[in-house]
């Protein structure tokens, strides 16, 4: 996962090698970029090596209940629940 300024498609071509790929657009005008949905924390860990691989050393892993971020504690919270 990134947050970047993106002016158009064409900068969003190097995400391409990740696969599939969410887009949003921010409020301020960053692009946030999200790679996968996992069930768990654990499992989206296990990918973030894959990502940073691949060349986007400053990616780390996010959460969001009903589509809104929230942090990792908190969803570990939850999924204690």
């Amino acid at each position: 996962v990134g947050a970047l300024p993106v002016t158009g498609e064409s900068e969003m071509e190097k995400f391409k090698i990740l696969g599939t790929l969410n887009k949003v657009i921010l409020p301020d005008g960053l692009t946030r970029i999200n790679y996968g949905v996992f069930k768990t924390l654990n499992e989206a860990s296990q990918k973030l090596p894959f990502v940073k691989n691949k060349g986007f050393k400053d990616a780390f892993v996010t959460a969001y209940q009903n589509d809104k971020k929230i942090s990792t504690k908190e969803a570990q919270d939850l999924l204690k629940k």
